[in-house]
């Protein structure tokens, strides 16, 4: 996997499905620091899996759609908006 990343570009499928995987996983665990009311540490997930697929996807995708909106969510919840 690590000679994979280095001899293909990001945006090869290969690499580009590896890290939307990887930003997925990111969701879920922020989504289990909010149910433990962890917000600054979801927040943190949050912000990496969307940096991944920012990195990836074009701006008008859904998933970045949802990624904001569950940032977004942090910030009301922390009275920061």
């Amino acid at each position: 996997m690590k000679i994979q990343e280095e001899i293909l570009p990001s945006t090869h499928p290969n690499i580009a499905t590896m890290n939307l995987n990887i930003a997925t996983v990111y969701v879920y665990i922020g989504d289990a620091y909010v149910k433990l009311g962890k917000y600054k540490d979801g927040l943190e997930y949050y912000q990496e899996s969307l940096r991944i697929m920012e990195e990836i996807l074009p701006p008008t995708h859904p998933n970045i759609a949802v990624i904001y909106n569950h940032i977004e969510s942090i910030y009301r919840k922390l009275g920061k908006y």
